[in-house]
């Protein structure tokens, strides 16, 4: 406030110290809304930020206050020529960073799922170790994105001591209170790490490594063929296409109304965050959904010039002008790192695993091995199957159903759950707001929300995202 500085390594902990308002960000809940977390360097707390990760911090006291400076100590390569290294170079890339990750005096073992990424980190953690890993797998009955299955092929493959423990929806609503408040920041995702991570730290490990960040530097979005088709798309308009505004109505008039329809609306219509189409892939609000879960003399002071809100979007600025250095491929990388990664999955990681002082490890972050992979050639990150470069690094040390298997993403069958178990007590909390979050969200569009899931015309992620943001309201305004 240029007369103090307070700093932590959580929210929560400067909250705890009560010298500040606990005042919502309305720049922090816009981007929790349309993102489902908050976006760095943003907070939900009015005044507070986030220092951005390979950064500084310099304060310098003086006669009129504290006077501050930042910059970077770390930043991306920049593009020379691409590169084309041949498998077993980028082989040699996994195993040092893998291997670098491996030291420890306490129980270390590794998140084992049926995809590459972990089986990367199992495979060649056990030749670097020269011993079998200790590998971890949380399975689901009933449920078809369970992998225990799959898990346990590489888990045979390399001897692992592997253990699997089945989750149910009595657990997770056992323990539903207690996940919650881990959270420093509200996520959308956070709650599968906590669980995963509680199983783990009770199956006797103290150190887990993880596959995290394998997607988004081997391309196994989904993003990363359709944002360089979206950009093309967007060039034609909406000037070049007659009647955009038009058929944007009508795709929201049409049955289903799957989250796709509502962000090709916003394509369509010109309703975007920003020119990128990348944002329009990756959110989990449509721009014209949180309009109506906003107040609009909220949206007004939001964008008639928020200071926390344009500091938010130079840092994508800045980030949308690196990524463009890339090629097509390269650039969702990098957004997909400095975005995604950044205000999601390495939170939630952190926070949720040390809520059971179990320590992740994730080696495909590792910043000499981000650095090597941001200059491959995009191309040789598609093509058929799943990760081909990654799944040509590791050769024969994976089964062959495992590399020639569909991607899976790792998550909870809350689509089923809420539905069925979970329904009453997230309904519950949606159809009345805490007073908390009176001023900050129209309940009517909370509602509706609630009511477009029950009716199948939504994801279960969407009133997820406004239930997870209730339960922290309540817990730390």
């Amino acid at each position: 406030d240029g007369r103090r500085l307070l700093f932590a390594s959580e929210v929560r902990a400067l909250l705890a110290g009560g010298a500040f308002r606990r005042e919502l960000s309305a720049a922090g809940l816009y981007t929790y809304l349309a993102f489902g977390s908050v976006q760095e360097p943003l907070t939900l707390i009015d005044g507070v930020a986030s220092l951005a990760p390979g950064s500084w911090l310099r304060v310098a006291v003086g006669p009129e206050g504290l006077r501050l400076r930042s910059g970077q100590y770390w930043t991306p390569p920049l593009v020379a020529d691409a590169a084309r290294p041949a498998p077993g170079e980028v082989r040699c890339w996994l195993a040092d960073a893998i291997g670098s990750h491996l030291v420890s005096d306490v129980p270390l073992g590794a998140f084992l799922s049926g995809g590459l990424d972990s089986g990367a980190v199992v495979a060649l953690g056990t030749e670097a170790l020269g011993r079998p890993l200790s590998t971890f797998t949380l399975a689901f009955d009933g449920w078809a994105g369970d992998e225990r299955s799959q898990a346990a092929l590489t888990a045979e493959r390399w001897g692992s001591r592997h253990q699997v423990r089945v989750l149910g929806a009595e657990d997770v609503l056992a323990d539903l209170g207690s996940a919650l408040a881990a959270m420093d920041q509200p996520s959308v995702d956070g709650i599968n790490t906590w669980y995963v991570s509680r199983e783990a730290r009770r199956a006797g490990l103290t150190v887990a490594l993880s596959g995290l960040g394998g997607d988004e530097l081997f391309a196994g979005y989904a993003s990363f063929r359709l944002v360089p088709r979206l950009k093309r798309l967007r060039r034609l308009l909406p000037g070049a296409l007659p009647g955009a505004a038009a058929l944007a109505e009508v795709i929201l008039r049409l049955p289903g109304r799957a989250p796709s329809q509502d962000k090709l609306s916003s394509l369509l219509s010109g309703e975007l965050l920003f020119e990128h189409p990348y944002f329009l892939v990756r959110g989990l609000l449509a721009p014209q959904q949180v309009r109506g879960l906003l107040p609009p003399d909220l949206l007004g002071r939001l964008f008639a010039g928020d200071a926390a809100l344009a500091s938010w979007q130079g840092q994508v600025g800045d980030d949308l002008r690196t990524a463009g250095q890339y090629d097509a491929v390269g650039e969702v990388s990098w957004l997909e790192l400095s975005q995604y990664t950044r205000s999601t999955l390495l939170r939630d990681a952190d926070a949720m695993s040390m809520a059971h002082s179990l320590e992740v490890r994730v080696p495909f972050l590792d910043h000499v091995l981000v650095e090597h992979l941001l200059l491959v050639e995009g191309r040789r990150k598609l093509g058929r199957g799943a990760k081909p470069l990654l799944a040509d690094a590791l050769g024969d040390r994976l089964p062959a159903a495992i590399v020639a298997g569909k991607k899976r993403t790792f998550t909870l069958p809350f689509e089923k759950w809420l539905r069925q178990d979970l329904a009453a007590v997230v309904g519950k909390s949606l159809l009345d707001l805490p007073a908390q979050l009176g001023p900050w969200l129209n309940p009517a569009g909370a509602r509706r929300l609630w009511a477009q899931f029950q009716r199948g015309r939504t994801t279960w992620a969407r009133p997820w995202a406004l239930f997870v943001l209730a339960e922290w309201a309540q817990r730390n305004l």
